[in-house]
């Protein structure tokens, strides 16, 4: 029974250590649980105030969010009153733009009638001084009858002259618009002699301002256009007539801006009919300005509807002249009026004459294209 009693005792010290284990165990895990229980508090106070924070953010972004309503609903107004501001400019501008347009037009009709009036005062000038000549002519008639020296030395014309010289041959000399009939022209015409020093020239063209435009179509360039007091060109048609019916020296003279006077003159001038687009023949140079044309002899005539020169592109457009472009140029006495050395232009298309000044951004003052008869 001893023996017994000793093996139950073992068996129950046995038990109890594996009950305290059991029970060092759960102590383990309850602290571990306490533990948890602990963090999960904080980590539930934190996500607390989160949301808290996370709730006074929202309702401070709905405040922002009701404020930025108002700014667009303000905004929106206001662009509903910009864009109705916006359309009543464009009426106003539509309305500008139909009136800048009748002025336009009235101011176009005025520069129409002013060309028109100064077109009849140039032609009362020319009748005028036509008139005058006769005069003087008539005067100088009389004076002669008495002196039959001079008769004698007076060659007899008795058809319309064919240019100045036979003007000056008839007895005038003061310098002025006289009728003459080159041989090949149909009807007698208008056209300013000059006489000096014993020398008439038929002038073919002048350049005194910028009043008149020299960037002309191919039939203006063909006719002759301008004042023959002032800024004008004969006609290619009346060079042809002039050039063919005789031999003819070709003098030009040329002011610069700085009050000096020079010349070139050419020997060798004419141009052909249309038939050649006006071709150009010229050589013989003399003169104290260089020689800017022979660099054009061969060439045909070219206007901005008329391209003959030998550049691929057009030089006449870009130059706004009509003249014997080559490729382009060494002169171009119908060039845009300019005062001196310029540089506001795309182009050189001011009235050059490139070997005087070496550039061809200087515009001259002042030409004269001439003819004088050849005696020898």
């Amino acid at each position: 029974m001893l023996d017994l009693l000793k093996d139950t005792v073992r068996d129950l010290k046995a038990e109890w250590v594996v009950v305290k284990r059991d029970v060092i165990d759960l102590q383990t895990e309850h602290r571990s649980i306490k533990m948890g229980q602990n963090k999960y508090s904080n980590s539930s106070f934190h996500i607390s105030e989160s949301i808290q924070l996370l709730t006074s953010k929202l309702s401070t972004l709905e405040v922002k969010n009701e404020n930025l309503t108002n700014v667009l609903k303000s905004q929106s107004d206001k662009n509903d009153n910009l864009n109705g501001s916006i359309q009543e400019l464009n009426d106003h501008n539509e309305e500008y733009t139909v009136t800048a347009d009748n002025i336009k037009n009235d101011l176009r009709n005025l520069e129409a009638n002013v060309k028109s009036v100064d077109k009849d005062l140039g032609l009362l000038k020319d009748d005028n001084a036509y008139l005058k000549t006769l005069v003087i002519a008539s005067l100088k008639s009389t004076e002669v009858n008495h002196d039959r020296t001079k008769e004698n030395k007076r060659r007899v014309i008795t058809s319309i002259p064919k240019d100045c010289q036979d003007v000056s041959e008839m007895g005038y000399d003061v310098s002025g618009v006289y009728q003459i009939k080159p041989e090949g022209a149909e009807e007698p015409d208008n056209i300013y002699c000059e006489f000096l020093n014993g020398t008439a020239y038929t002038v073919i063209q002048r350049r005194t301002d910028g009043l008149l435009s020299f960037n002309r179509q191919w039939i203006e360039y063909k006719f002759g256009f301008g004042n023959l007091y002032g800024s004008h060109w004969i006609g290619n048609e009346w060079i042809n007539f002039l050039t063919n019916q005789d031999e003819y020296t070709l003098r030009i003279d040329i002011w610069d801006w700085e009050g000096k006077k020079h010349f070139s003159e050419y020997r060798i001038f004419s141009i052909g009919s249309q038939d050649v687009d006006y071709q150009i023949h010229v050589g013989g140079y003399t003169g104290n300005a260089g020689d800017s044309l022979s660099f054009h002899d061969g060439m045909k005539f070219s206007t901005e509807d008329m391209d003959n020169d030998l550049n691929v592109r057009h030089c006449a457009a870009e130059n706004k002249s009509g003249w014997w472009f080559n490729n382009c140029y060494l002169s171009n006495l119908n060039g845009v009026y300019h005062v001196g050395f310029y540089s506001h232009s795309q182009y050189s298309d001011g009235i050059v004459w490139l070997t005087l000044k070496e550039n061809d951004k200087y515009s001259l003052r002042k030409v004269e294209m001439k003819l004088r008869r050849n005696t020898n």
